[in-house]
């Protein structure tokens, strides 16, 4: 059944003929490979609510990297459809010429990949006001897609990983798995819909958001959940390289000579910076 997104009444192949006929496989095949007939990409109800919160120019407040997204985006709708890799990366040579101020709010610039993910999914080919570029990660609350049954039996399944010791990631996993194929194999098929198993990505997931000290002290034990967490109850997290970086000083265990009278200047202090994201480290110092 195909419908006019706009008022959800039917459509007929001739709209100006009301005795036209419904739309068929055969005219819907026809139709589509001469062009008269195209793909509507439809935006999740998240970004609908999203602009009914947001005052459009409030848009920089809200998320500050909004601006240079617009900028990119209506820099790449002047492009033919399916740039290359290195049209991209001219595009965001130009913006960050054009609008340094705007280039330095977002930092690093972006993959290729990341701008076709944008066009996807921020507004539309020739239309990319600010209000559509702005993040909605995080900002919006979205229903779990797990169903209620199944989300309390990961939830179950998750905190006997953490009980048990000896239980590793996939073996909590197979136990919700043979527990929800259970389930499905005393529903009645004609009445209720089959539940949807999760992916082992999607229960390893759920494993990371249950991660505080009191279940990591019970799966691995006191000194763990003490590295871990000790002096914030939370681990700190990072989406990405040098978002987030992290700073420890320590006491050598060794005393400092001085090269010319050979007397002690007592032991060195070493500061170390770490990404929190690579775990690399990025800096440090020795001080006398």
């Amino acid at each position: 059944m195909f419908a006019n997104r706009t008022n959800l009444l039917t459509l007929r192949t001739d709209p100006e003929d009301p005795r036209a006929p419904l739309p068929d496989s055969e005219w819907l095949t026809e139709a589509y490979s001469s062009g008269r007939l195209t793909s509507l990409s439809t935006l999740r109800p998240a970004y609908d609510r999203l602009d009914r919160l947001v005052d459009p120019a409030d848009a920089k407040n809200f998320d500050p990297r909004a601006e240079y997204r617009m900028h990119i985006l209506r820099a790449l709708d002047e492009l033919p459809p399916r740039p290359t890799n290195d049209q991209l990366i001219e595009i965001i040579v130009n913006i960050r010429q054009l609008f340094p101020a705007v280039a330095e709010t977002y930092g690093a610039d972006p993959k290729p990949v990341t701008i076709r993910k944008w066009a996807a999914k921020m507004g539309s080919r020739g239309d990319r006001p600010i209000i559509a570029c702005v993040s909605r990660k995080g900002k919006i609350s979205r229903k779990s897609r797990l169903h209620p049954k199944v989300l309390s039996l990961v939830i179950e399944a998750v905190l006997d990983f953490y009980s048990q010791p000896e239980k590793n990631q996939r073996g909590a996993y197979s136990d919700l798995y043979t527990a929800i194929t259970e389930l499905n194999s005393k529903r009645n098929v004609e009445i209720e819909k089959t539940l949807n198993i999760p992916s082992q990505s999607t229960f390893n997931h759920y494993i990371k958001r249950f991660a505080n000290f009191e279940t990591i002290k019970e799966k691995y034990g006191i000194r763990k959940a003490t590295n871990l967490f000790k002096g914030t109850g939370f681990a700190i997290t990072s989406s990405f390289i040098l978002e987030a970086c992290m700073s420890d000083h320590q006491i050598v265990d060794m005393n400092i000579i001085h090269d010319d009278s050979g007397l002690s200047l007592g032991r060195a202090t070493l500061t170390i910076i770490i990404d929190v994201y690579s775990r690399c480290i990025v800096g440090w110092y020795l001080m006398t």
